[in-house]
């Protein structure tokens, strides 16, 4: 479904406004509306033609969200105009190919960034465990100190929270820089995200599946 100006317009501010770390205005918890924002007002902008502009690029609404999503997590300021322009659409496309591919690039990338790191001291890093019930989970420093990219990061902090973990990582973690910094930056993510897991019917399970193999595979091999 083609989507208006108007819609642009609305959706632009209120994903710009989620992803701007100075405002506390959560584009999902108010159910995507603004205050204060109208057609009548819309039609009065100076600069509504670059809206009329994107709305021609034929982008549907639930994907728009994540072209707009794409872009700020890489340029939280960016303008309207910007948005017409051929190379940011490269933050969408490579997005986008990461989505489209769930389940598979997030096993290989937390396969990746764990190599080495796995069932007992190395470097001087002990990995932290988190005990489940069926078994222990092994989550590593290595996985947050900048190996992951922030829509990796985003799904692994959203099946921490989802199966009760994530303050057992933060009790870890809470205090590191780091981490804190990367929490900034996924927080305003993890929502998009969320939403395209469920939009597609991807069972939330499926992840959990995949560190206890990745990591419980790679602590047997050490002991």
């Amino acid at each position: 479904m083609k989507v208006s100006p108007f819609k642009v317009y609305e959706m632009y501010l209120g994903i710009k406004l989620h992803f701007d770390p100075y405002n506390k205005y959560d584009y999902f918890k108010y159910q995507k509306k603004l205050k204060n924002r109208s057609a009548a007002t819309f039609i009065n902008r100076k600069d509504k033609h670059l809206f009329e502009k994107v709305a021609k690029h034929g982008i549907p609404e639930n994907k728009l969200e994540l072209y707009f999503a794409a872009n700020f997590l890489v340029y939280p300021k960016l303008w309207i105009g910007d948005f017409n322009i051929p190379e940011n659409n490269k933050n969408y496309v490579d997005f986008m190919s990461h989505l489209e591919s769930l389940l598979y690039r997030h096993a290989e990338e937390i396969k990746s960034a764990t190599i080495g790191y796995i069932g007992g001291i190395e470097e001087g890093i002990t990995p932290f465990i988190l005990p489940n019930k069926n078994g222990q989970i092994v989550a590593v420093e290595k996985t947050i100190n900048g190996q992951l990219t922030l829509t990796a990061a985003a799904i692994l902090l959203w099946v921490f929270n989802v199966y009760d973990l994530l303050d057992q990582w933060n009790d870890v973690y809470g205090n590191d820089a780091l981490y804190l910094s990367m929490i900034q930056r996924v927080l305003p993510l993890q929502p998009f995200i969320v939403q395209y897991i469920k939009d597609n019917n991807i069972n939330k399970e499926e992840f959990f599946t995949i560190y206890r193999k990745i990591f419980l595979s790679n602590t047997e091999k050490k002991t």
